[in-house]
């Protein structure tokens, strides 16, 4: 006699591609607001369409990668973009020369992971970002690890948070950097354009600010509804305010993220974006800065 059943077995949830489990435990231990939504479908394990997935997943992922390159971008002194390029495993070149330090890709491994360089041309202080840990070597010069000397040869983990100090002329061997662990993961997840995704990212930036609402889409900036074309220089400036709307960017930092080599040369990318945006968007803190406000706030200082 056989054995009733209700109806057909459940069919066992379809494979996730290579890489997708690393991927949401990295956003699980960011300050990502995507974070809980991360651990929801890592623990749930969704069968959900390929596409529907990738739709999901790709936006934060994005979002994620960038903000570890802004900071090792701001740390090195060069372009967001020079960093997400380097860290493309397919990528031809090499090494990464800002203002204040060389990142070297050494394409061999320590422990299954790649390893790069990193050689202060300045005094140089980082502060090792979320949302991935890593490892480094002191090979020369002084280097600090949260204020504590690290003699040559010692090894030392770069928890999130730890604070990087490198003298002038210091050189230091990394496990491998948070931006290059991020995209290794995105990689295995099944997102291979995710390179040309975070380079092209700057095109969804969207903000309202006091009575200007601004769109950037690559070199077309549209304010209140007003487009003006922008030149390359004058595109990257803006969206380095308008990433944090609101909040002071120092000109040096300005000056390194966007390889300016004098406060002059900013002041007239500066005053050439007033020229075509109009005035009240991008107020003057002097002494320190640019800031992406109106008027009514600038005037309240």
């Amino acid at each position: 006699m056989g054995i009733a059943t209700n109806g057909p077995a459940a069919s066992p949830p379809a494979p996730w591609p290579p890489g997708l489990t690393r991927l949401l435990l990295l956003f699980e231990i960011s300050h990502s607001a995507f974070a809980p939504t991360a651990r929801e479908l890592r623990r749930s394990r969704p069968q959900l369409p390929a596409a529907e997935l990738n739709a999901r997943l790709l936006p934060p992922t994005v979002a994620l990668i960038r903000a570890a390159a802004q900071s090792l971008a701001e740390a090195l002194g060069c372009g967001v973009e020079d960093v997400l390029r380097l860290c493309d495993p397919g990528a031809v070149a090499r090494q990464l020369e800002g203002t204040h330090g060389t990142l070297r890709r050494l394409d061999r491994f320590w422990g299954g992971a790649p390893l790069v360089s990193l050689a202060a041309l300045t005094p140089l202080v980082m502060t090792w970002p979320e949302p991935v840990t890593g490892h480094l070597i002191a090979l020369q010069g002084k280097v600090q690890v949260n204020g504590a000397d690290l003699h040559p040869h010692d090894f030392a983990p770069l928890p999130a948070g730890t604070v990087l100090g490198l003298d002038s002329g210091a050189l230091v061997l990394l496990r491998r950097t948070v931006v290059a662990q991020l995209v290794e993961a995105a990689l295995a997840a099944g997102f291979r354009d995710i390179i040309a995704d975070c380079c092209r990212a700057e095109a969804g930036l969207e903000v309202t600010v006091g009575p200007f609402h601004l769109q950037l889409n690559e070199r077309l900036a549209v304010v209140n509804d007003r487009s003006v074309r922008l030149t390359e220089l004058e595109s990257r400036a803006l969206a380095l305010l308008a990433r944090h709307p609101g909040e002071v960017q120092g000109r040096a930092a300005m000056m390194s993220q966007l390889q300016l080599t004098s406060a002059r040369a900013l002041d007239r990318v500066i005053l050439s974006l007033r020229d075509k945006l109009g005035d009240g968007l991008i107020a003057t803190v002097y002494g320190s800065g640019y800031a992406l406000e109106c008027l009514e706030k600038s005037a309240a200082r």
